[in-house]
């Protein structure tokens, strides 16, 4: 099982950050936790939707319900649901939440979120919303085994089509700062990086530069 993660992990950072999520596992066990992100930004109010039809053979994508996430969980849990996140998402369908997902031979093998008013992202302050207009992308988690397949690309631009459905003036998303191919992904997709902020704990005290950004871009409320 941990060959298996390790392998997931290079396969999904890379070399070089293979090597940095590894320093900074080794920085957690001596009290040290630190992260770096990138805040992505794309305004819809003249974006136009790619015309061309993304295909991932034996792949059907829709939206998803609470059953669907459960039905993962009892069965194959290609998305390592635990009991705590099928409580979150339980919560996030009684607010203004969108999941959207993928499947590959019946099994939910890929999920995403859309926020229509939280702001859920890593160092934000508890219960942070965001500004009228806004939304955010967050929470993509395809199944290891199905990665690489220009799954996230589809899934995306169903969530990009619902944005523009539901009048959003600007969408938002984080992304880690090793974590290139879904950097790359975010950018062919029109994104454009606002800034970088970092998170730090150093034996229970948390640093970090995210609120002051916000306020300075207007992303919070």
């Amino acid at each position: 099982m941990k060959i298996d993660k390790i392998l997931n992990s290079f396969k999904q950072f890379g070399l070089l950050g293979f090597i940095s999520r590894a320093i900074r596992r080794i920085g957690r066990i001596v009290g040290v936790e630190y992260e770096d992100y990138y805040l992505l930004s794309l305004t819809l109010r003249d974006y136009e939707l790619s015309n061309n039809t993304i295909v991932v053979e034996g792949v059907e994508t829709r939206r998803l319900s609470n059953e669907d996430f459960i039905k993962s969980y009892e069965s194959h849990n290609y998305l390592m649901l635990s009991p705590p996140k099928i409580q979150l998402i339980n919560e996030r369908f009684s607010e203004r939440y969108e999941a959207f997902g993928a499947f590959y031979n019946g099994e939910l093998i890929y999920a995403s979120w859309i926020s229509y008013s939280r702001l859920e992202i890593p160092g934000a302050e508890e219960r942070s919303l965001l500004s009228e207009g806004n939304a955010l992308l967050l929470d993509d988690f395809c199944a290891p085994h199905m990665r690489q397949k220009g799954i996230h690309g589809l899934v995306n631009l169903m969530r990009l089509k619902a944005l523009k459905e539901n009048n959003v003036q600007r969408v938002i998303v984080t992304v880690m700062c090793v974590n290139k191919p879904a950097l790359k992904s975010h950018i062919k997709n029109g994104f454009a990086v606002v800034f970088k902020y970092y998170t730090l704990r150093i034996i229970g005290e948390f640093y970090s530069n995210l609120n002051i950004n916000l306020n300075k871009y207007g992303y919070s409320r």
